[in-house]
């Protein structure tokens, strides 16, 4: 369904109220509002996991996408454009991607050729920062700029790594702005769960859809996250979204 089906169904079922000016505070939200911020919440967080994921799990890069070179004057970073393809979490879209890894306290001067089953590393330190244009599910065109910090411990080779993720940027979502930060820890991947109750999310959304701006807060919990805040003055939002309606 459009935004634009959304706003028609929501004026519908407010035509009771058409003799009443601005937002009914006692009730919060309007329910077309209620369902932007459902939507942006959706778009922004799926984007914040697919960045946790791509870093984790790195990209598959061909060496004629690759725009530079690991070196000493860089910090051995290599940059490497995503080229126009659909990829899971993301939508239809391109991009470019900086990758720097360093390893027990050394960087690590091919990136690429990293895995976490033949290193022989205690802490890998990885920093993942993408820059990506592409359209959300519901078709809004996506303009996101995410950098992922992970920091991967173990106590012996033997071990699984412990990984912290500290994500944050900027996404636009069509007209709607996103600035947003979180931390979580998960074992592995971010699709191995983060750790409930560890860490959490702030920022704000920006959507002109609604009448003010939502300032985020997101809580990690064992199988969902709560997305909860004020919007403006006067009304607030609450949702629980699980994480298999995303891309695990």
């Amino acid at each position: 369904m459009s935004r634009r089906q959304v706003i028609a169904l929501g004026l519908l079922a407010l035509l009771p109220l058409a003799a009443a000016c601005g937002h009914d505070y006692d009730s919060g939200l309007y329910y077309y509002e209620q369902a932007y911020l459902d939507e942006d919440v959706f778009d922004l967080m799926t984007n914040v996991l697919a960045t946790g994921e791509a870093a984790y799990l790195g990209d598959f890069v061909d060496p004629l996408d690759i725009i530079q070179l690991p070196d000493a004057t860089n910090r051995q970073t290599v940059v490497y454009a995503l080229p126009d393809m659909y990829r899971l979490g993301f939508g239809p879209g391109v991009g470019e991607v900086a990758l720097q890894i360093v390893e027990d306290g050394v960087d690590n001067p091919d990136p690429l050729a990293f895995t976490w089953a033949t290193t022989t590393a205690l802490t890998v330190d990885l920093i993942y920062e993408i820059y990506y244009l592409g359209l959300t599910p519901g078709a809004r065109e996506s303009d996101i700029l995410l950098q992922a910090r992970l920091t991967a411990t173990r106590a012996s080779t033997l071990d699984p790594f412990v990984v912290e993720y500290v994500i944050s940027g900027t996404c636009y979502f069509g007209t709607t702005f996103c600035d947003f930060s979180t931390r979580f820890r998960a074992v592995g991947p971010p699709s191995a769960g983060p750790q409930a109750g560890y860490g959490d999310g702030d920022g704000y959304i920006d959507d002109p859809d609604v009448y003010d701006v939502f300032d985020i807060d997101v809580d990690w919990g064992t199988d969902r996250f709560r997305a909860s805040g004020p919007v403006g003055c006067c009304a607030s939002y609450d949702a629980d979204f699980f994480y298999d309606e995303f891309f695990f």
